[in-house]
């Protein structure tokens, strides 16, 4: 059996860093916006409401660990942590479809630090 939450939604919100370098991890979250103005409700994104996350070819959705080819993707996300991990340089999309809206994000990944430069 298989149950799912969906709920009413006004606007969909994604909220991901535009910029990471290659190692970094970095979180994600979206949230529903019910009604509008001053009574608006926000709900975070996540269980029990139904959500799928999806991204563009050069992002693996799921545990980076089980990414068959991790080398080809640019970033991988976990819906279940939430967390963002950057692989390599490139840019790539991260969406998440709640009830019919889709939010969207755009994330590009920078060359990771070389050893002994400093920080940005």
């Amino acid at each position: 059996m298989s149950v799912q939450t969906r709920a009413h939604v006004d606007e969909l919100t994604v909220t991901a860093p535009a910029e990471l370098r290659a190692g970094q991890d970095a979180d994600v979250t979206a949230s529903v916006i019910q009604g509008e103005g001053a009574g608006a409700r926000t709900v975070p994104v996540g269980g029990p409401l139904s959500a799928d996350w999806t991204g563009s070819r050069h992002v693996y959705v799921g545990k980076v660990s089980r990414a068959r080819h991790p080398a080809r993707y640019v970033a991988a996300f976990d819906p279940a942590t939430g967390k963002l991990t950057a692989l390599r340089p490139g840019t790539a999309t991260l969406a998440v479809t709640v009830n019919g809206a889709t939010a969207q994000a755009r994330i590009s990944v920078t060359a990771a630090a070389r050893a002994g430069a400093p920080a940005a």
